[in-house]
């Protein structure tokens, strides 16, 4: 089964402030605070490439070819809400999908189908999408701020050269490797 999802901007409050990073940066002065503020915008961004977790609430719009079973798995977390289930009928219309259940007690979260099964009717070719707020509530799992702090730090430190290294890379996996969503 072939999925990608978009990430859209988080809807609520990066749970790293500019406080948070300017401490753990030991940083006092203010002249490269929009800076640091992407830096935690993109940490945020790393730690849902890396782990599939969603530091804060953020929509995602997973797509998938087709319905190919009675479950459709979530491959971001943890899922609080799924706001709508869509695909794209053979003729080219779109429909949406009621009476699926979520199922986000264990992870990876999955959709079941409704009890009248999945649509037939089915498109080609990423015809199902599936669009989902997914987050951390208070509190944020302690590992993954640190993660996000560490990233940020890297971030701030190699400005010229990006790519993680091997020892930050290491740190930050280890961290997120608890809540990391494997798919199934």
């Amino acid at each position: 089964m072939v999925s990608r999802f978009n990430v859209a901007e988080p809807t609520g409050d990066l749970p790293v402030t500019l406080d948070d990073a300017k401490a753990w940066l030991k940083l006092t002065e203010d002249d490269e605070d929009t800076l640091i503020e992407a830096l935690i915008s993109s940490a945020h961004r790393r730690i849902i490439d890396m782990a599939q977790v969603c530091p804060a609430e953020t929509e995602i719009t997973q797509g998938f070819d087709a319905f190919f079973s009675e479950t459709l798995t979530l491959s971001v977390g943890p899922v609080t809400e799924v706001t709508e289930v869509e695909y794209t009928k053979s003729d080219g219309a779109t429909a949406t999908v009621t009476g699926y259940r979520l199922d986000n007690i264990g992870t990876p979260a999955r959709l079941i189908a409704p009890l009248s099964g999945w649509p037939t009717d089915v498109a080609d070719m990423a015809a199902v999408r599936v669009t989902y707020t997914c987050g951390y509530t208070d509190p944020l799992p302690q590992p993954i701020r640190t993660a996000m702090l560490c990233l940020i730090a890297f971030m701030y430190q190699n400005r010229e050269d990006m790519p993680l290294s091997g020892a930050t890379e290491r740190t930050v996996s280890s961290l997120l490797a608890d809540y990391k969503i494997r798919s199934v």
